[in-house]
């Protein structure tokens, strides 16, 4: 295994991407890297990007497929891909409705606002600084950035964050033919053995049971409160049922118009 090129788990943020890597963690053939480790890190820099040049060498040196949970840095495929010779790239897909319910429900302490107050903007500047020729998202940002309420201006940030990271799947998989591999997030809970079973396929491992027992013989807890100890289960599939009301999809409708996205309201309920 020693010298194989990494593989990267992309995705929007709270679309299961520490779930997958959480699973695949276990496997016995994989070094899984989440993505607040520092040892690949830009020292001091807010936004964690993946120091590739780090991340290289490690996957040279380990005697395991290296892997790593990198949802900061999707807007960095090309780059990414040029640095390898056969890329690889996981792409956990969640429904706009699940993800930005969980974006607007998760706070991480010390802070007191949501993650789509506190983290979603981040994400949104790294896209506009490097996808230029999406006035829509840079337009529709600036916009909801001047929403007095919270919770519309958080609605509105995980929409446009998630429609963000959509457009960037959609240019990775015109741009990389085969190197992007997709698996829902209802797949994953659902049909966990089919889904992985895949995956291992698709990244050349063979088959490991462990996977399916990760909250047995995973590791402490995990970025974004996420529980290890929780094994697979479909509890959050549909949660965001009782937590977004009519007036929330009418606010979110309104935003993917002005991206110029299928609207919601009315199809989700």
């Amino acid at each position: 295994m020693a010298g194989r090129d990494p593989f990267f788990i992309f995705g929007c943020q709270r679309s299961g991407t520490t779930l997958l890597s959480m699973i695949l963690a276990v496997h016995e053939g994989v070094d899984m890297i989440d993505e607040d480790d520092q040892r690949f890190h830009q020292p001091g820099r807010p936004t964690f990007l993946l120091r590739l040049d780090s991340a290289l060498a490690h996957a040279r040196e380990s005697e395991r497929v290296v892997g790593y949970k990198a949802p900061r840095d999707t807007h960095r495929y090309r780059e990414f891909a040029d640095a390898i010779a056969d890329p690889k790239f996981i792409w956990v897909w969640r429904p706009l409705e699940q993800t930005v319910n969980s974006m607007c429900e998760l706070v991480i302490a010390p802070e007191v606002q949501s993650w789509a107050i506190t983290h979603a903007p981040r994400e949104l500047e790294k896209y506009i600084g490097t996808f230029t020729d999406d006035a829509q998202v840079a337009e529709t940002y600036r916009r909801a950035s001047m929403i007095s309420d919270d919770r519309g201006r958080a609605l509105a940030f995980g929409t446009i964050c998630w429609v963000a990271k959509e457009r960037t799947r959609t240019r990775m998989v015109a741009e990389l033919p085969g190197a992007v591999h997709i698996v829902t997030y209802r797949d994953l809970v659902e049909s966990p053995r089919v889904a992985l079973v895949a995956i291992c396929e698709w990244l050349g491992l063979p088959w490991s049971e462990r996977l399916l027992q990760h909250h047995l013989l995973g590791r402490g807890p995990r970025i974004g409160n996420a529980d290890a100890a929780r094994a697979i289960d479909r509890i959050s599939l549909d949660s965001w049922r009782s937590r977004i009301d009519d007036e929330d999809l009418l606010g979110i409708d309104h935003v993917l118009e002005s991206l110029g996205e299928p609207t919601l309201f009315g199809q989700t309920r």
